[in-house]
C-alpha cells in the first residue's frame, strides 16, 4: 500500500513508525499479537490475554495470532521506545514512537483524541 492510500476497512497508511527485531535474542521479550474481531492488541506480557496458543480466545475476546517480533525491556543506545494508548470509547489501540502524536507518555493519562498512556510495550532500535 503506498503512503497515504486507503485499503481495507478505511485504514490508511501512515508509512512505518518502527521495527521490531525479527529474531528471539537474549534478553528480548516476544510481542504477541491478539485480535478481537475489531482491534489488534499487542503485548509482552501473555498475562494481559491469557493465552499464547494460536487460534485460542483469552480476556476481551482476543484471539492470538502469533508473534509480530520481539522488544527490549529496557532501553540501550540508540533505542526509542514504543507506547501503547486505549482508547474506552471505540475500544481501539493505538502505537507510536513519536512522544507528539497523542501528546503524553505518562502511564494512565489522556491524550489527544482521548487516547490513554497504557506505558511503553518495549525498545527498538531507531531507523
Amino acid at each position: 500500500m503506498t503512503h497515504g492510500a486507503t485499503g481495507k476497512h478505511g485504514y490508511k497508511s501512515e508509512g512505518v513508525n518502527f521495527y521490531v527485531f525479527l529474531h528471539h535474542a537474549e534478553g528480548l521479550l516476544p510481542i504477541y499479537r491478539y485480535f478481537n474481531g475489531k482491534d489488534h492488541f499487542y503485548t509482552a506480557n501473555a498475562d494481559e490475554i491469557g493465552t499464547t496458543k494460536i487460534g485460542e480466545a483469552g480476556k476481551g475476546g482476543y484471539v492470538h495470532e502469533g508473534i509480530m517480533g520481539f522488544v527490549s525491556p529496557n532501553q540501550f543506545n540508540g533505542s526509542i521506545p514504543i507506547y501503547r494508548y486505549f482508547h474506552p470509547v471505540s475500544g481501539d489501540h493505538f502505537y507510536t514512537t513519536l512522544a507528539t502524536e497523542i501528546g503524553t507518555t505518562h502511564e494512565g493519562q489522556v491524550g489527544a483524541l482521548g487516547f490513554k498512556c497504557e506505558g511503553i510495550l518495549g525498545y527498538v532500535p531507531s531507523h
